[in-house]
């Protein structure tokens, strides 16, 4: 039963570092996401450190950690510290930039990191007990929490589509839950055969069922969380970014969200959100349909419709345009545009009426955007990381233009 426990346990906690990783991406930005790692060490650091001190002050006590029922009751608090910690960072108000102005801001950061630990500590002490309880099965140990893991890291990935980031963490709490009654029966048949169970007293039938009763409410109480959470289990935005600023004008709304490993994206309509940079002022007339992609709530992609070629009259106005007036003869170029966010250099290219159009995006949910707005054989959208394909292709462009708005173009 170790084993499995170890497996499952580390499958959890591994899901639950990435969902955090990207419930940080969304609430606040990419790179304080690093800061789980952190948070993960410094959580398994403690439960190891917890485990020598209490070993060394009252011998035994690592062993009778070690039995069904206190792991029963480890995994619990484990659960409940995923659901809490998930809960409490969403709700504290905690502000990055107003640190330096509102010391009350150092106690929310406080709370938070140390919410946050609280669930790999737990996970931790599970997979040190096991460790420090069977150190002749290290080995095996060892491949039940790196499998464990390598599974955890895999889970999101076909479910983040499916289920939003909060449900999916309190998914992951639920899994280790299921291994309560298991312990609990595991360890009476241990005790029925090594002759320690006492006869059957008055009382104690509520007594045995007390945990398991416990891990039912717990469950359940879970369950109608993630059914009826609403709001509690949303990702809400930092209020500087720009999904956030978008939301506050009237008639602006969400009207799809796509969710996955490689970012949040949202499809937004606003009468005024506007992308049309460097656009000249000799420029009089009104800019055409648009639609609005937000991925992790700030980075703006603006997919035009390319087939309306009167439409796209406006980008002759503006700065995009002017690497094609260079070309010596559009017709025969072929352009390869690298876009992370903005939208103005696709709409450029289309109306320059170029030869061939290769668009390099990293994200699969603008490039199938992309393609499904514009379909044309002149247009072959690709999708893996830019480097990756710049390394890798031996095509040559007669123009290759880089788009990106956001604070790291190189």
């Amino acid at each position: 039963m170790n084993l499995l426990t170890v497996f499952v346990v580390s499958l959890s906690s591994l899901a639950y570092e990435i969902l955090l990783a990207r419930f940080f991406s969304i609430s606040q930005w990419n790179h304080l996401s690093f800061m789980v790692i952190s948070i993960v060490l410094f959580g398994f650091a403690c439960s190891g450190t917890v485990i020598c001190l209490l070993e060394q002050r009252w011998e035994g006590w690592v062993r009778r950690l070690s039995r069904g029922p206190a792991q029963a009751v480890i995994i619990i608090m484990f659960a409940a510290a995923v659901v809490g910690s998930l809960l409490a960072v969403g709700q504290i108000p905690l502000d990055y930039f107003r640190l330096p102005l509102e010391r009350i801001q150092l106690l929310y950061l406080l709370f938070s990191f140390v919410s946050i630990s609280l669930p790999f500590f737990f996970s931790g002490l599970l997979i040190a007990l096991a460790f420090s309880n069977r150190p002749e099965s290290s080995g095996w140990i060892y491949f039940a929490t790196m499998s464990g893991s390598a599974a955890g890291a895999l889970l999101p990935l076909p479910l983040l589509p499916l289920l939003s980031e909060g449900r999916l963490i309190v998914l992951c709490a639920l899994l280790p839950l299921l291994l309560c009654p298991g312990l609990l029966l595991a360890a009476r048949g241990l005790d029925r055969a090594a002759g320690v169970v006492p006869p059957v007293k008055p009382g104690s039938w509520s007594r045995a069922l007390f945990l398991p009763g416990l891990v039912l409410l717990l469950a359940s109480g879970i369950l109608l969380l993630v059914i009826r959470g609403g709001d509690l289990l949303q990702t809400q935005a930092s209020p500087y970014k720009l999904l956030a600023q978008v939301l506050q004008f009237p008639d602006s709304r969400v009207t799809d969200t796509a969710n996955s490993l490689r970012g949040r994206l949202d499809l937004v309509e606003s009468p005024y959100l506007r992308f049309a940079p460097g656009l000249s002022l000799k420029y009089q007339q009104l800019l055409p349909e648009r639609e609005l992609l937000i991925k992790d709530a700030d980075a703006l992609t603006v997919l035009y419709d390319l087939n309306d070629r009167a439409a796209l009259e406006f980008v002759r106005y503006t700065h995009a345009y002017a690497a094609y007036v260079l070309l010596a003869e559009p017709s025969e170029a072929e352009v390869l545009i690298v876009q992370q966010e903005g939208g103005l250099a696709l709409p450029a290219a289309v109306f320059s009426s170029v030869k061939k159009i290769v668009l390099l995006v990293d994200h699969p949910g603008i490039s199938e955007a992309a393609v499904n707005k514009y379909s044309s054989n002149r247009l072959v959208v690709v999708s893996p990381s830019a480097r990756s394909y710049l390394a890798g292709s031996r095509a040559r462009y007669h123009l290759i233009q880089v788009e990106h708005w956001g604070p790291s173009l190189a």
